[in-house]
């Protein structure tokens, strides 16, 4: 665009350049973004651009806190200033309030991506000219995201079934939610089970409601991937064999996330080792003999890898961070995973069925009332004898047999939990099998069911260039005090309060207080559809640019507006002003 800035020569006012930042942004080989601390040279803006814009955090002209001297108030840029004599005298050597910013640009990343085959390609070996694209070739991970799951299972319905199904949307808070189930009275008379339904729609964001066009029923869907491990011959077996979940249990009760994100061990009973926390979740090293059983507590539950994904995410990566974590798995190993193992992908909408273990609380929360369904992808990993290793120190290679892990998860609704609450350690027994004694037993999840509407995709890898910005809020400028007397010197050290004046975190977990996390807290994911939607929306609504000048007398009335409302009520406001200006937009054109 003729009006866009150069960001390569300098960022736009009121933004500047910065040497250096404490916080990074480091990549892993599942895609997952986390924010790190630096210390030392690594803070230096190498190959990363480091900005900054100064803010007046309290509201431009508001009284600072009275540890100050003298009546003082909230100045532009955060500087504070006094009047004398009937003039503002600014305390330069404050400034209050400061936007963090950084952007990293990793290069280039082989990014998976799905396609259909076409000409009897078959799944396992994808080539060019064998198969068709579903998404723009710029943006490979658009197929990577749950909603486009979501969007296949749509056309399955117009195509097939012949059934449309509408969302149920704009509720943030559990009142909004009872009214758009108003028409099902039975149901909401159970309000725990409405609050479970809410938190796992509105706040965890892994299922939406929706309901049937011309008809009566209403549902809960969600995504429900299965990876199907499955050891090829060669590798010391006469028969392929396949990684079963057999079983899982409850460990212990009353557990805390907080316990587990300070770090403390969750001790195993096999062979008495300790298991080490991986944020938050752990897993044993040890590996049983072929006669392990689960316990007699636990509850019987043969499946194969199961994961719930988030409505609005990318499924693929959450599959490889929950491999990750559960068998405690490196960067490498995953890493020799995607490049030696093949990878076979069926898609099904709409599937009825789900291991009770791993989906405890979605069907509590749907209960008899309503429906509950999943768009799942069976991920089928053929393991070559090059690559059985991988297991070592997990559940074992395909010859040892089983092995257990253990999570830490909510045990609300948890079969044979005995209406225990809150968090507790679930222990789950793996075991290997041959495919021919896993099909015998039922495994949920190895094969589709005869009677489905299959799709079979392709998963391939595709180079693309991958960037992350990372924003944070500091209590001032670099070398310059803030309202509470600390300076933000070179050393970088934490503060033990936060740009409003309050305690970090860190002080209420210790208190046991389930609260955000210290680092990493808070991720957007914005699609290049989500950005593209973004501008054109702000293009509708005739902001005007940062660096040009302007009063600024529509912007603040736009933002007040949306500071008075709820979330979703903001949206609907941001829908209206950009309908409206499209439409004064198209009666300016055609009065020309």
């Amino acid at each position: 665009q003729s009006e866009s800035w150069s960001w390569d020569r300098m960022p736009p006012t009121p933004m500047y350049s910065r040497l250096a930042g404490s916080h990074g942004v480091k990549i892993d080989n599942a895609m997952h973004l986390r924010e790190i601390r630096l210390s030392g040279t690594s803070t230096l803006s190498y190959g990363s651009r480091i900005m900054g814009m100064d803010l007046p955090v309290g509201g431009l002209g508001n009284p600072v806190p009275k540890n100050m001297a003298g009546k003082v108030f909230v100045g532009p840029a955060g500087v504070p200033f006094r009047h004398e004599r009937g003039k503002p005298v600014f305390v330069n050597t404050v400034s209050h309030g400061h936007l963090f910013l950084r952007v990293d640009e990793f290069g280039p990343r082989e990014l998976p991506t799905l396609s259909r085959p076409e000409n009897g390609a078959e799944p396992s070996t994808p080539a060019s000219g064998q198969s068709r694209r579903l998404t723009p070739r710029e943006d490979p991970l658009l197929s990577m995201e749950t909603q486009f799951l979501s969007r296949l299972s749509v056309e399955t319905d117009q195509s097939v079934t012949k059934k449309l199904w509408t969302p149920l949307e704009g509720f943030d808070v559990i009142e909004h939610l009872e009214h758009q189930l108003q028409h099902l009275p039975a149901y909401l008379e159970d309000r725990e089970r409405v609050s479970l339904l809410f938190q796992h729609t509105a706040e965890k964001d892994e299922l939406f409601i929706e309901q049937e066009v011309g008809g009566s029923m209403t549902r809960c869907r969600g995504v429900l991937i299965y990876v199907t491990f499955e050891a090829e011959r060669g590798t010391g077996n006469d028969e392929e064999k396949v990684l079963v979940h057999l079983a899982a249990g409850i460990k212990g009760a009353g557990t805390t996330r907080s316990m587990l994100e300070e770090g403390s061990e969750v001790k195993s009973k096999s062979n008495n080792r300790i298991t080490r926390p991986f944020r938050g979740v752990t897993a044993t090293l040890s590996v049983a003999s072929n006669e392990t059983l689960p316990d007699e507590n636990s509850i019987k539950d043969a499946c194969v890898v199961t994961i719930l994904c988030k409505q609005h995410g990318y499924w693929f990566p959450s599959v490889l961070h929950y491999l990750q974590r559960t068998f405690q798995w490196g960067d490498a190993v995953l890493t020799r995973l995607q490049e030696q193992c093949n990878f076979e992908a069926i898609f099904v909408p709409a599937q009825r069925s789900a291991p009770a273990t791993f989906c405890h609380e979605h069907i509590r929360a749907c209960g008899d009332i309503l429906g509950l369904v999943y768009d799942t992808v069976h991920l089928r990993v053929k393991i070559p004898h090059s690559c059985s290793g991988i297991f070592e120190g997990s559940v074992g290679p395909p010859s040892s047999g089983d092995g257990t892990s253990e999570e830490v998860a909510s045990l609300d609704s948890f079969p044979g939990s005995h209406d225990e609450t809150g968090f507790g350690i679930i222990s789950r027994s793996w075991r290997w099998m041959t495919k021919r004694e896993a099909i015998m037993t039922g495994v949920v999840g190895l094969e589709p069911a005869k009677d489905a509407d299959t799709q079979v995709l392709h998963l391939g890898l595709q180079k693309t260039n991958v960037a992350s910005i990372l924003l944070g809020l500091e209590a001032s400028a670099p070398m310059k005090d803030d309202f509470f007397g600390c300076q933000h010197g070179a050393s970088a050290r934490s503060k033990d309060r936060s740009s409003f004046g309050k305690r970090k975190w860190r002080d209420f977990r210790r208190g046991g207080i389930k609260v955000p996390a210290d680092l990493g807290g808070v991720q957007v994911i914005l699609t290049k559809e989500l950005f593209e939607e973004t501008v054109k929306k702000c293009e509708e609504m005739k902001l005007r640019a940062p660096h040009k000048c302007s009063t600024g007398a529509d912007e603040r009335a736009l933002f007040e507006q949306i500071l008075q409302e709820t979330s979703t009520q903001a949206g609907v406001l941001l829908q209206q002003i950009a309908n409206s200006s499209s439409v004064k937009s198209g009666m300016s054109k055609n009065g020309r």
